[in-house]
């Protein structure tokens, strides 16, 4: 009697099954890993817009708790939406008292205990397209206030804070927070407001907008909304301004 000898070995299929299976769990495996490195990096992302924004408040209201007026100077708190000024007392680097003086030094450079401060968003002009572009909150500082007219680089110092602060209370509707002297219901003014919400809301989705309460992604949605209202009553209506 013969007995066939019995084969161990895999056959074609099988070995086509089994590295199917065995790329799909690798893929598998290399794709959560890669979501998960997506979700990490955004999440350090927020953390430090979050630090940032919490780090510039801090120092704010520190400063403005310091805050006093100079009457014979006729200096206070000014400013608006986008910027503001206030003198400040502080303390001044008085360290080269105790340090012994050179013949080759200059001369320490005067300096006040209530110096200028402010705060003001940095705006640059975009080398390629020549608009100006906000790049991020920056405060300044004026050492001697009795300089009638002081200079950038001179007698104002100047400190980019955060690139994540772009935009201070800017209202791009009546039903945001804040009260200023912007018309917003005429017809050409309404789509100023409305485009412009859209394509900051697009260019900054991941900001909060302080004004609406809402993030960058939100405002873009509600300006478009708006921009098509604006047309479909613009259809009905026709056109009065333009």
């Amino acid at each position: 009697m013969t007995h066939r000898a019995r084969h161990l070995g895999m056959t074609l299929l099988e070995v086509i099954l089994a590295i199917a299976l065995a790329t799909g769990v690798v893929g598998g495996a290399l794709g959560f890993y890669s979501h998960t490195l997506d979700i990490r990096a955004r999440l350090e992302t927020e953390m430090r817009r979050i630090e940032s924004q919490r780090s510039v408040m801090d120092m704010l209201t520190n400063e403005l708790r310091r805050g006093m007026s100079i009457r014979f100077l006729n200096m206070g708190l000014e400013g608006d939406v986008q910027e503001m000024e206030f003198p400040c007392a502080t303390l001044g680097d008085y360290r080269h008292i105790w340090e012994p003086p050179e013949s080759t030094e200059e001369p320490v450079a005067p300096e006040y205990d209530v110096p200028v401060v402010g705060y003001r968003l940095r705006i640059v002009e975009d080398e390629e397209t020549g608009e100006e572009v906000v790049v991020g909150l920056e405060r300044t500082s004026q050492k001697l206030p009795t300089v009638q007219v002081a200079e950038e680089g001179e007698e104002i110092e100047s400190k980019l804070l955060s690139e994540h602060i772009r935009f201070v209370g800017f209202r791009y509707w009546p039903d945001e927070a804040g009260v200023d002297g912007m018309c917003f219901n005429s017809e050409n003014h309404a789509l100023l407001f409305h485009s412009g919400q859209a394509i900051a809301g697009a260019l900054f989705q991941d900001d909060q907008f302080a004004a609406a309460g809402r993030t960058g992604a939100e405002q873009r949605q509600v300006g478009i909304e708006r921009c098509k209202a604006w047309l479909a009553a613009r259809e009905a209506d026709g056109f009065g301004e333009f």
